[in-house]
């Protein structure tokens, strides 16, 4: 009974390393602010400011060697763009939940090849792939 139970946590191990594994994968890549649709989704029920406004189609989402980075093009202080490492919490073929290195949670809605995440102000901001996924 022992082993039975062995095998079977070493096997739900193996399985969610593997799910976090396609997650990444999925994720992998560079995902750019599509203006259009984000501002569909705000002039439904939100509105905002015209400083967030003007960065709308700009700012960036990038996964690449199991880091993220969250960047406006040009706006680094350093020159330098600042990644830190995330892990999977969830998935599901609707959505992927992660957790940065500075424990900040995340989750990414997918909607064909873009994904959203929703704002604090409550509306969503809509990213897509910029290869295709």
């Amino acid at each position: 009974m022992r082993s039975a139970t062995i095998i079977l946590a070493t096997g739900l191990i193996v399985g969610c390393e593997q799910n976090g594994n396609a997650a990444k994968e999925r994720l992998e890549g560079v995902w750019i602010s599509d203006r259009e649709k984000t501002l569909e989704s705000i002039e439904r029920k939100h509105s905002i400011g015209d400083r967030l406004k003007k960065h709308l189609g700009k700012m960036r989402y990038e996964f690449r060697d199991n880091t993220i980075a969250f960047y406006l093009p040009g706006d680094s202080r350093d020159g330098e763009i600042k990644r830190e490492s995330y892990s999977v919490i969830s998935e599901n073929e609707g959505s992927i939940k992660i957790e940065t290195e500075r424990g900040i949670t995340a989750t990414f809605y997918f909607e064909g090849r873009c994904f959203y995440v929703r704002s604090s102000d409550g509306f969503r901001e809509y990213f897509c792939s910029q290869f295709g996924i």
